[in-house]
């Protein structure tokens, strides 16, 4: 296991620890406001502890979305027999798993974005 992949299992429950962060969720998302008016209602650290949870959830995203489509490869070598789900079902299933998780990361690299920008009203 790579540095990285340690610290990615040790944040992963970073989605969990975002949502614990929804009063600055809500003022990072705010389009009413400036970055520089959200830097003065936010603290530093807290902006860089969501972005490295936000990180640390894409990564795992990835790593997800790479091993689902992994399974699905070996998956066509194994005996239909032996197979627990019919491969429609499977289907559908690694379909819908793909589309929550390419949405997840959607809304996490919003969230990583915004705080970049805020973050850069410090300098």
């Amino acid at each position: 296991m790579t540095q990285q992949q340690y610290i990615d299992a040790s944040l992963s429950n970073s989605p969990a620890l975002l949502l614990e962060q929804a009063s600055e969720l809500a003022i990072i998302q705010d389009k009413t406001q400036t970055p520089a008016e959200k830097a003065l209602m936010l603290k530093q650290h807290e902006l860089s502890t969501i972005i490295e949870y936000c990180q640390s959830t894409s990564r795992n995203i990835d790593f997800l979305i790479s091993t689902l489509g992994q399974l699905q490869l070996e998956r066509q070598q194994i005996n239909s027999q032996s197979l627990l789900v019919d491969n429609q079902n499977m289907l559908q299933f690694a379909g819908i798993l793909s589309i929550l998780l390419s949405s997840l990361k959607t809304s996490i690299n919003s969230i990583e974005s915004s705080c970049k920008m805020i973050t850069s009203s410090y300098c």
